[in-house]
């Protein structure tokens, strides 16, 4: 999240005014986390929630960064991360909007 807000930073000093930068928009699989990051209450369960969870909070309050839900099935960095079968493997390519080249 940092890194996303550092570079909104870079292209604010870039001078870009483009309306697609007037917030960081993050995408989660885990609707508990996303819950938790927009809704301050106290819970017994969160009352050892490290100091960057407040820090989120408090840029989604501002308006600085939304939060967007997207299901597991549709997460492209999980490419990046987890071992993919054949069919996911070609999804994920899909989503980079790669092609796949032949090489003779």
């Amino acid at each position: 999240m940092s890194e996303a807000l550092w570079l909104k930073q870079i292209i604010g000093q870039m001078m870009y005014l483009g309306s697609d930068v007037k917030s960081v928009h993050l995408y989660g699989d885990n609707q508990g986390s996303l819950s938790l990051a927009e809704n301050p209450e106290f819970h017994q369960r969160t009352k050892h929630i490290d100091v960057k969870h407040h820090f989120i909070r408090e840029h989604i309050t501002t308006g600085v960064i939304d939060l967007w839900y997207i299901a597991s099935s549709e997460m492209a960095a999980d490419g990046l991360t987890k071992p993919l079968t054949a069919a996911n493997h070609a999804k994920f390519v899909q989503q980079l909007r790669m092609k796949v080249v032949k090489v003779n």
